[in-house]
Order: C-alpha cells, then structure tokens, then sequence
C-alpha cells in the first residue's frame, strides 16, 4: 500500500470516528425517543471538541500536512488514555462495555497503527 494511500485511510478512519461520536447519540434517540438524552450530548463542549478536532485531522492528513499527523497522534494518545483510565476505574467481567464503546477503542486503535506506519508519516510531511 502506498504512503499517500495509508494517509488517506486514516483520514477515513477519524471521519468514521467522529461519526460514530455524533451518531451514537442520533442512534440513541431513534432508537429510545429520549429526547433530554440528545440535548445533553450536544451540549456539552466535549462532543464538539472531540467532533471538530477530529474532522481538522482528518482533513489535514487527507492533505498530508505534518501538523495533522503530530495532531492526531496527540489527540488519539488522549483518547486512549480516557478510555484506559475508565476501564480501570469501571473494569468488571459482570458489565462489559456496549458495542459503541468496542468499536470507538477499535477505531482508536487502528488510526494510532495507521499513524505510526513510516509511510503514512513519509506521506504526511508538508
């Protein structure tokens, strides 16, 4: 696989990141009608940080510039240091974490590989 195009995958997975973000909440409402439920997600600046950030990296890898790919690296650590610190404060065999939750961890962990691979960093150096 080429470097441009491991760069551009993992444009696409911070996009399906920031969709799963967005729409696990739209799902939620759909599904429950719980409506308090939406207003409170979209509310808080943690959503629209995580969402904005998230489209800015993916934009700016798509573009292969530097500043995305050290951008990323930082946001998707942060991440991964959120979930790791919830997991072990909540950890528990009796109440696994929801599928939503599976496949966040899974996207994580696939944009920090696709990151670290040296063609998407070759590929992301202007």
């Amino acid at each position: 696989m080429s470097s441009q195009m491991q760069a551009r995958l993992a444009a696409l997975v911070a996009v399906v990141y920031v969709l799963l973000v967005l729409g696990g909440s739209l799902v939620r409402i759909a599904l429950t009608g719980d409506f308090f439920s939406l207003r409170l997600n979209f509310v808080q600046p943690v959503t629209w940080l995580v969402c904005i950030l998230g489209l800015l990296i993916a934009w700016g890898i798509w573009r292969c510039y530097a500043w995305a790919w050290w951008l990323g690296l930082g946001a998707v650590c942060f991440q991964l240091y959120r979930f790791g610190s919830w997991v072990v404060a909540n950890y528990s065999l009796s109440h696994l974490p929801g599928p939503n939750v599976l496949l966040a961890l899974f996207l994580l962990l696939t944009f920090l590989l696709l990151l670290l691979l040296p063609g998407t960093r070759a590929a992301c150096s202007r």
